[in-house]
């Protein structure tokens, strides 16, 4: 199967960061588009399924306390940080890291992933 431009840009994203298991560019109600990862493609598209959700749900009762935009969501646990950034109105980036990971580096890198994903869209 061909790497879409999605695909090499997220692959970018994974490599730049040791212990990534992947990441994921998803529509809003959590259908792959396309991904990187060392987990097998089921396993991905049930992480962005399950974390779109998450992220959609946090996105509308934030915006209903008047706190405006969620852009990006940063979820830590005993060996995993999850990290989902909106992309625009209907899509996001989910990127899995270790729970140690370098979050000034994921932050800045996923960043550049949102430019680059929204340059190609």
């Amino acid at each position: 199967m061909e790497t879409t431009v999605f695909g090499r840009i997220l692959a970018r994203l994974v490599a730049q960061l040791p212990g990534a298991r992947g990441a994921v560019f998803a529509d809003w109600d959590g259908e792959t588009v396309d991904q990187a990862s060392c987990l097998d493609a089921t396993e991905m598209a049930l992480f962005a399924a399950h974390w779109g959700i998450v992220f959609y749900q946090a996105k509308a009762r934030f915006k209903k306390l008047g706190l405006g935009h969620l852009e990006t969501m940063v979820l830590t646990f005993a060996q995993e940080r999850v990290m989902v950034r909106s992309v625009d109105r209907d899509y996001y980036v989910a990127l899995s890291i270790p729970h140690d990971a370098n979050i000034g580096r994921a932050t800045a890198l996923l960043e550049q992933t949102r430019l680059d994903v929204l340059e190609q869209m």
